[in-house]
């Protein structure tokens, strides 16, 4: 079976989400005048980007696409830490 995965930016208000990098870099309170959703990379299949009980804004889905998760991965923590 052949399964495409992409790896994508995601942004969340969903706290436990983050990675406890990215936390210890979340502003300590969100307010209307200083609204920042930070953005984190995931990499997920089709049927993960079309499961609505995911409940994430993905606002920017990379074209790529890789047909091992491995691949995948390698790719997302390129755009992540490069």
């Amino acid at each position: 079976m052949n399964t495409n995965f992409y790896p994508v930016k995601v942004y969340s208000l969903n706290y436990r989400l983050y990675s406890s990098r990215i936390k210890a870099n979340l502003p300590q309170k969100v307010t209307p005048l200083n609204f920042l959703i930070p953005h984190f990379y995931a990499v997920l299949n089709l049927k993960e980007l079309r499961n609505i009980e995911l409940c994430l804004s993905i606002l920017d889905i990379d074209i790529e696409k890789f047909s091992t998760l491995v691949q995948a991965n390698d790719r997302c923590n390129e755009l992540m830490y490069n």
